[in-house]
């Protein structure tokens, strides 16, 4: 039996494809090993990429 949420993302992943859509990309955070399978399982791999991020209001250090 497929759960809601994988039905939802393979529609979501054919509704991409149909638009021309090359890649998709997801934030999961390393230590979501329940959602880090998920993913993995339809498909998806993780990858050694760098993700910047800078809270917003803070000035950056000199």
């Amino acid at each position: 039996m497929i759960h809601i949420r994988e039905f939802c993302w393979r529609d979501y992943d054919e509704r991409l494809t149909a638009l021309g859509c090359l890649r998709a990309h997801l934030l999961v955070m390393p230590d979501n090993t329940r959602a880090l399978r998920f993913w993995q399982a339809l498909g998806y791999l993780p990858l050694p990429d760098v993700l910047c991020s800078k809270p917003m209001g803070v000035s950056p250090r000199s």
